[in-house]
């Protein structure tokens, strides 16, 4: 194994006082009902505390059977729901019985005894360990079917056989999306051993697009991921080519006794072990020895070179992002600002309970609208509404768009799509609500009004600026059509720097949950943090 980068406890929140980003409160500005969000990692992950904090995760057995077998879009069937929500229970709520009748709040988290919280974490470990080799299976099965699905695909509009075509089309973007959802529920695993820090998530994806588990070396993975665990109940390994988040390492690895994650690059054969071998020695003595590459190209030649360079880069790529988050000063490249990582982690609140409302409204009445601080506008419409009814909906509230303009309104299941995106299962939403969402049974959309964030911004004390269209055109990466108003950029001032309200930081607000006050107030302390070097 080369490239074992620790990550430490930053990773993982410096302080064992650290309350769940699940708890019982009322926030203001929406009707939210649950804390939010952590900035830093508290000692126990969202799902791993927030799971047996929150009564809608209380439930008892799993779902009966075909209660997700109706689905506009035929993603739901009974076998494959229920492969889904078993995995769901597995990797987000296995260890909700861990902790009794003890009820925890922010007031007497520190209360809850070391040894109850490790076997806690034994018991959270459990379940991603099964989790995680049910999706492996899975998703091999899944991939092997959309293989033969796009192999017939490819005879038929070779024959022209249109209809035909058509149908299996249809079938292929079908298996296309399970396998998204498989990944999301391993992506789920991955966020709630970071603690949900979205700027750690960033380190852990480099934007290249994963490709199929098949075609990596999953066996050599998986059994590394075996051994890890084997030695204590409080470690868990990740394979990190099962999640759409993680693409550096092959391992995600945790250990709750120490308090550490480590990223690590498994290499197996006997080539790769002698190029290992090599760059070990080589990095320990700082490269000293030039007459060693000479002799390793004469050993291996060039294609041991080239090997032994692709290995390098690999650990670069882990090192790198190791000492980004090892520090405890981490780089926020979606606001720009350095900060530091708290020993007390503050917590950003959610609007979840809104939605959470506006599902179950929708359930009832076919069709539901709220809001969250008077600018971010929540929809929820059952399969057999029209989305264009809901458009109608969010246009007779004033919401601000026009006609024809729906498609504006992101949904909350384009994150599926999106590796950057928390995923649903990691919301703080009732277990049923979730399954509905993810197979299509209830949609739910999203629109901020970014006129009315900016007057929000402004009541909150923040200073803000609209950048003309050419200099919106101009930004890189583009906000999308959802982070513009009018064709204009909304820009945040402060003494002696500024930041650009952007799709990625939109992306924390939608899909990550917070609401737009708590987005605000990390603009807020990002603008009064000292300038990044």
């Amino acid at each position: 194994m080369l490239g074992a980068v620790a990550l430490d406890g930053a990773a993982l929140g410096r302080s064992r006082r650290s309350a769940p980003s699940c708890l019982t409160a009322r926030r203001s500005g929406c009707s939210t009902r649950r804390a939010g969000r952590s900035l830093a990692a508290p000692a126990c992950s969202r799902h791993e505390l927030g799971g047996a904090l929150s009564s809608t995760h209380a439930h008892k057995g799993r779902p009966a059977t075909g209660a997700y077998t109706v689905s506009i879009a035929g993603l739901s069937t009974t076998r494959f729901a229920d492969h889904i929500a078993h995995i769901y229970d597995l990797a987000c709520c296995h260890a909700n019985h861990a902790l009794g009748d003890i009820s925890l709040t922010p007031d007497n988290i520190h209360e809850l005894s070391e040894a109850r919280a490790l076997a806690f974490f034994g018991s959270c470990h459990e379940g991603y360990e099964r989790a995680q080799t049910l999706i492996l299976g899975y998703l091999l099965d899944m991939e092997g079917h959309k293989r033969e699905l796009e192999s017939e695909l490819k005879n038929a509009r070779t024959a022209k056989r249109t209809a035909i075509a058509n149908e299996l089309a249809k079938k292929t973007g079908l298996a296309a999306k399970k396998i998204n959802i498989l990944k999301k529920l391993a992506d789920s695993i991955a966020w709630q051993m970071i603690g949900q820090q979205y700027h750690v998530a960033r380190r852990l994806h480099t934007g290249a697009a994963a490709g199929p588990v098949s075609a990596t070396h999953h066996q050599s993975t998986f059994h590394a991921a075996q051994a890890y665990r084997a030695q204590s109940p409080y470690r868990f390994a990740l394979l990190t080519d099962i999640t759409t988040l993680v693409n550096i390492g092959d391992l995600l690895m945790v250990d709750r006794a120490d308090r550490s994650i480590t990223i690590a690059e498994v290499k197996s054969g006997k080539k790769n072990e002698e190029v290992t071998e090599f760059l070990n020695f080589a990095i320990k003595s700082k490269f000293a020895c030039p007459a060693s590459f000479f002799y390793f190209k004469q050993a291996h030649g060039e294609k041991g070179v080239e090997q032994a360079e692709r290995v390098f880069k690999q650990y670069v790529k882990l090192s790198n992002a190791g000492k980004a988050i090892r520090s405890g000063v981490l780089h926020d490249l979606d606001l720009n600002a350095s900060l530091r990582t708290p020993d007390c982690p503050p917590y950003l609140p959610d609007y979840d309970a809104a939605v959470d409302d506006c599902i179950a409204a929708a359930v009832r009445d076919g069709v539901s609208i709220g809001r969250c601080d008077d600018c971010l506008y929540i929809g929820a419409f059952a399969f057999d509404a029209a989305p264009q009814q809901v458009g109608d909906y969010f246009r007779l509230i004033d919401v601000g768009i026009d006609e024809g303009k729906t498609a504006d309104c992101i949904k909350l299941t384009d994150g599926f799509s999106m590796p950057l995106a928390p995923p649903i299962f990691v919301r703080h939403l009732p277990r049923e609500q979730i399954m509905l969402v993810t197979f299509g049974l209830v949609n739910v959309l999203l629109y901020l009004r970014l006129d009315k964030f900016a007057q929000l911004a402004e009541e909150q004390g923040l200073r803000i600026s609209w950048l003309s269209k050419s200099e919106t055109q101009k930004l890189k990466p583009r906000p999308n059509g959802m982070a513009v108003f009018n064709g204009r950029a909304l820009r945040f001032d402060g003494t002696d720097k500024s930041i650009v309200f952007h799709e990625s930081l939109l992306t924390r607000m939608l899909f990550q949950g917070i609401t737009p006050i708590g987005i605000l107030s990390l603009i807020k302390d990002a603008l009064s943090s000292p300038a990044s070097e």
